[in-house]
C-alpha cells in the first residue's frame, strides 16, 4: 500500500469515526447529566424549585389551544368549569391562585357541576376518552410552546412523577393526580424517544448508512 493510499484510507476512516465519537460523547454527557438530576420521586408543587415548580399547573406558561390564548394550565383547567365561551377566554388569562379562586366561585354559584366539563362550546363527561384527549391536547400544546416546561419535564427522565397534594376522585377535582402524572409521564417518555429517534436518523445520514 503506497503513501497516497494510506493517506486516503486514514482520511476516510476519520470521517466515519468522528460521528461515532460524537455519539459516544453525547450519550456520556447525557447519562451524566441525567444522573446528576436523578430524583427517585418528583413531587410536583408550585412552591418547589426546578423541576417540580416548573411542572406545576400554577406556573405561568403561555400557549394556544384551538385558537384560544392561555397564560397557565391552571387557567385552562378552571375555564373548563363554565360553558360560557367568553368567560372561558377570560379565565384562561389567569395564573395560579387567581384561576383557582374563580373555579371555586363557579362551583359555589352552581355554574359548575362536578362530572361535566366544557370547552369551546362543547360539553365533556369527566372520565371519558374525549375529555382525556382534550387534556392531552392541552399539555401537548404547552409542551410545544414552553421551552422551560420541556426542559423541566425531560429532566425528570427515570423518575416517578407524583402530585401528593392532588385529589384522586373525578367528582372532587377537574384533574386528578393520576390523570395529571400519567399525562406528563406519557408526554415526557414519548418526546424523549422521539429525540433519540431523530438523533439516530441524523447519525445514519452522516455515516451514509
Amino acid at each position: 500500500m503506497n503513501i497516497d493510499k494510506i493517506s486516503c484510507f486514514n482520511q476516510s476512516f476519520m470521517q466515519n469515526i468522528r460521528p461515532i465519537q460524537k455519539v459516544q460523547s453525547y450519550f456520556k454527557c447525557d447519562t451524566e447529566s441525567m444522573a446528576d438530576k436523578f430524583i427517585k420521586t418528583v413531587d410536583i408543587g408550585s412552591t418547589d424549585a426546578f423541576p417540580e415548580g416548573i411542572l406545576s399547573n400554577f406556573t405561568e406558561s403561555h400557549f394556544t389551544l384551538d385558537g384560544k390564548k392561555i397564560n397557565s394550565m391552571e387557567g385552562f383547567l378552571q375555564a373548563l368549569k363554565t360553558p360560557d365561551v367568553k368567560q372561558q377566554e377570560d379565565i384562561c388569562q389567569l395564573v395560579g391562585y387567581q384561576a383557582k379562586k374563580i373555579g371555586h366561585k363557579l362551583k359555589k354559584k352552581g355554574i359548575y357541576t362536578p362530572g361535566t366539563a366544557y370547552w369551546n362550546g362543547k360539553s365533556y363527561e369527566r372520565g371519558s376518552k374525549e375529555f382525556s384527549d382534550l387534556l392531552k391536547r392541552a399539555y401537548n400544546a404547552k409542551y410545544d410552546a414552553d421551552a422551560e416546561f420541556r426542559t423541566a419535564l425531560q429532566a425528570t427522565k427515570g423518575s416517578k412523577l407524583v402530585h401528593s397534594i392532588g385529589k384522586n376522585e373525578i367528582m372532587e377535582t377537574i384533574l386528578t393526580e393520576k390523570e395529571f402524572v400519567d399525562i406528563l409521564t406519557e408526554l415526557r417518555d414519548k418526546n424523549y424517544q422521539k429525540r433519540i429517534k431523530f438523533f439516530m436518523q441524523d447519525l445514519l445520514k452522516k455515516l451514509h448508512l
